[in-house]
């Protein structure tokens, strides 16, 4: 009962968090043209490329020491490489400078916001360090205040920029820079506060520690956002920025499923972590009770937002954008499997066969921009949506099957396995 409370809590808020922005939609559809929408698709879409290059998965080192490190080792190995996003930074911003003219044609972004690009994906790091510290602390409270404030801020903001002071699509971006500049300006004082950070302990063996632990994660990273936002510069590229901010709008609806995997996978993973590191029967049951929970509630999330995207469309979005229901049945299905994947990938995680799930990134990536190139030239941009979801859907069944072989579970029976 107390774990499910937990999970419930957590759950909860990351979804609110999440889902308040659904309701700016109507009014963004009404002030955003179908080409402002497409440039936000591309600014988010980069930054979530830039991500994983930044942190090169050396946060998720910090993670897995989480729950079996003293705290003054913690410390050192918190230290150590919470340097390693801060130097990344600064080589894109480099290479930003060096490059912003060829940068601004190729990804169709002016010069301010090409620099904007490396500085948000740097905040986002640090911030999404802290909100799983918070989970590791099991600190609901504090990860309540902070999200919801975030959310508020942002909304209110963006709402400001976007009709007040008629910034467009820009004005949504600033809204996103303030509030990450704000969390992790509290990120830092939270990780002093807890005497993490300490600027005199540096290791440089617990760095490259972390890099050999993350590096193989960046392609399955990496492979994990080509094929989220492959999409995106599929269509910008074969079919149009309109075109785009129409399918965008759609998918973002079909994204809740996502959403909800997100909010649930960010307790799991450490719930996870913590009784693999002392596992026994009772926690094995455990377990699996909580994973087919989870997949239980996806299914009926991605039947009520299918079936409910129709009305919604017809009543609260813009009529320039009304095509873009076609796209939300596909995604949600597309995401359900994904979040398949996630309950099976934490085995992979914390046994660090983090080489496998490279290499199923680098063969899944491959095989869903082909499809994406292969299914649009014949369907339209329709086959974007069925190119994620038969990747979704082949990655799910190669990370169960994977899974199981390394860290068998009694998934189908009673659970007799002495631990």
């Amino acid at each position: 009962m107390k774990t499910l409370k937990s999970f419930s809590t957590y759950t909860l808020i990351s979804i609110i968090t999440a889902g308040i922005p659904f309701l700016l939609m109507p009014f963004l559809t009404h002030y955003l043209s179908t080409n402002d929408y497409g440039k936000l698709s591309l600014f988010n879409t980069y930054v979530t490329i830039l991500i994983p290059l930044i942190s090169l998965g050396s946060t998720g080192y910090i993670s897995l020491q989480f729950f079996k490190q003293k705290k003054r080792r913690f410390t050192k190995i918190f230290s150590s490489i919470i340097r390693i996003p801060v130097i990344t930074s600064i080589i894109f911003l480099l290479f930003t400078f060096l490059f912003k003219d060829w940068l601004e044609g190729f990804l169709e972004l002016n010069t301010t916001i090409l620099f904007l690009l490396p500085i948000v994906a740097f905040l986002t790091v640090i911030a999404d360090l802290l909100y799983t510290m918070l989970i590791f602390q099991k600190k609901p409270h504090t990860y309540g205040i902070v999200s919801i404030t975030k959310t508020i801020i942002e909304v209110s903001c963006s709402l400001l920029f976007i009709i007040s002071f008629k910034f467009n699509w820009e004005g949504r971006v600033y809204s996103w820079l303030i509030v990450a500049i704000l969390i992790v300006f509290y990120s830092l004082y939270y990780f002093k506060n807890q005497e993490w950070i300490d600027l005199k302990i540096y290791s440089h063996q617990i760095a490259k520690q972390s890099l050999i632990f993350g590096l193989p994660l960046v392609p399955h990273i990496i492979g994990k956002f080509v094929i989220n936002q492959s999409d995106t510069l599929f269509i910008a590229k074969m079919a149009s920025i309109e075109e785009l901010g129409v399918y965008r709008i759609g998918y973002q609806f079909g994204l809740i499923t996502s959403i909800i995997s997100g909010a649930f996978l960010s307790v799991y993973n450490p719930f996870l972590f913590e009784r693999l590191a002392k596992i026994d029967d009772k926690k094995k049951a455990e377990i699996i009770k909580i994973s087919y929970l989870f997949i239980f509630v996806l299914a009926i999330a991605t039947i009520i937002i299918s079936l409910s995207s129709s009305f919604i469309f017809h009543w609260f979005i813009h009529q320039d954008f009304a095509n873009g229901v076609q796209y939300v049945f596909w995604t949600s299905l597309a995401y359900f499997f994904w979040g398949g994947y996630l309950i099976f990938a934490g085995y992979l995680f914390y046994l660090k066969k983090t080489s496998l799930l490279s290499y199923l990134s680098i063969f899944n990536v491959v095989v869903n921009l082909a499809l994406n190139y292969i299914l649009i030239n014949r369907f339209g941009v329709i086959g974007v949506s069925y190119a994620t979801t038969i990747s979704f859907f082949c990655t799910f069944v190669i990370v169960a099957y994977l899974s199981n072989k390394h860290y068998p579970m009694p998934w189908f029976r009673s659970n007799k396995t002495k631990s």
